[in-house]
């Protein structure tokens, strides 16, 4: 995929340094390792056409309402219903239990 090449400006090393760190897409585009980016970008190669110049707008273009319904377009029901559980427990700012998504998804799914 043309492109992908050029995003080696991408450190990996970046790490929480305490523990109220509270990562956001682009921290955690920054965290991936190489291959991880390249599947993310050959998964969703709107991503990297034009190429980003950083993080921050790699992770700006990600985050744009019709981005977000692109990838949504292939999801299966379950997956679907274990996105929106994850949306109304605010997974985008906190991290979410496997026990709060099972109890948001209702009876007969389990953890």
């Amino acid at each position: 995929m043309a492109g992908i090449a050029t995003l080696a400006w991408m450190p990996r090393d970046r790490t929480p340094r305490d523990r109220t760190f509270s990562p956001t897409l682009a921290d955690w585009l920054l965290s991936l390792d190489e291959d991880s980016l390249i599947a993310l970008l050959r998964a969703r190669p709107d991503l990297a056409v034009p190429v980003p110049a950083d993080s921050a707008v790699l992770a700006t273009r990600a985050g744009i309402p019709a981005s977000v319904a692109r990838s949504c377009e292939d999801l299966d029901s379950i997956s679907l219903a274990v996105l929106t559980a994850l949306v109304v427990a605010g997974a985008d700012t906190v991290a979410v239990g496997r026990q709060r998504v099972a109890a948001l998804l209702g009876p007969g799914v389990s953890a």
